[in-house]
């Protein structure tokens, strides 16, 4: 049985190494059950309230930190799926919900060129805002101006358009977030 020249097309050997792996009484192991499906978690939904200044939280958030947070309050405030974050030069700073570094990457390229499109036409608005539906999804890009001369652009992606007010919370949460 333990011969190292036994043929591989023996029979005998394979019954008995088959009864020698179910055990003397030849009974199987019992399956294991199948495992229970990903419920995908939402802290936003559970506890809403506590989304909605999450930059105003004892403690104020550090470096990386303070960004993502910035963007679980849009995510909160517009009903997103996937929020991300831009500097001035169009790189993104921070991504958050169901959506990758490597997808906002072009995404944010294009958006950023439709902004320059959109602050040439307005040139006196600090802010501009664009929507554009995708896929029956719209990604919302809001560029905001800093005083020091530099902008930021936050992208949504929501069911619908953000709303003035959705945009006004945002606002404010880039005020905080800028404060800091």
């Amino acid at each position: 049985m333990n011969d190292p020249r036994a043929h591989s097309s023996d029979l005998e050997l394979a019954r008995s190494l088959s009864r020698r792996l179910r055990g003397q009484n030849g009974q199987q192991a019992p399956r294991a059950e199948p495992s229970p499906r990903y419920v995908h978690f939402d802290a936003r939904r559970a506890a809403p309230d506590a989304w909605l200044s999450p930059l105003s939280r004892v403690g104020a958030p550090f470096g990386a930190e303070i960004w993502n947070e910035l963007l679980d309050g849009c995510l909160a405030a517009a009903d997103a799926a996937g929020a991300f974050l831009m500097d001035g030069h169009g790189l993104v700073v921070a991504t958050r919900g169901a959506l990758r570094q490597q997808d906002a990457e072009p995404i944010g390229g294009r958006l950023m060129g439709a902004l320059d499109q959109i602050q040439q036409i307005d040139h006196a608005n600090p802010t501009c805002t664009v929507a554009i539906e995708l896929e029956g999804s719209w990604l919302t890009g809001v560029r905001f101006a800093q005083s020091s001369g530099r902008s930021m652009t936050i992208a949504v992606f929501a069911p619908a358009p953000l709303s003035r007010e959705a945009r006004d919370v945002i606002e404010g949460l880039v005020a905080t977030a800028l404060q800091e």
